[in-house]
């Protein structure tokens, strides 16, 4: 899990692929760290990390707890740890070249 935070900090697309594909990883520390790390991408990857971010509110309570507050880190919004309202949100405010997940 230690290795994922890397992850957040290597610019490239191979990289931030294997960042997100952590966000599914069986294992729910990884999870967690994936969640975590991905509230350290630059901000020009801040939009495709977020659709990415809002399932994770579903999981368990630390994966949901580490994707809550990576949401509010990315957006600086102070929304509940509710997939409905993040997703309410996202609909609303995302930019227009970003793919509906």
């Amino acid at each position: 899990a230690a290795a994922i935070y890397g992850l957040s900090r290597i610019a490239s697309d191979e990289a931030r692929a294997a960042l997100y594909e952590s966000l599914d990883s069986g294992r729910v520390a990884v999870r967690r760290a994936a969640c975590r790390a991905t509230a350290l991408l630059p901000a020009a990857h801040r939009s495709e990390a977020i659709p990415r971010l809002i399932p994770a509110l579903r999981d368990v309570t630390e994966v949901a707890k580490a994707a809550h507050s990576s949401l509010r880190r990315l957006t600086g919004r102070d929304l509940p740890l509710s997939t409905k309202s993040w997703l309410q949100w996202w609909e609303e405010t995302r930019p227009p070249e970003t793919p509906r997940d």
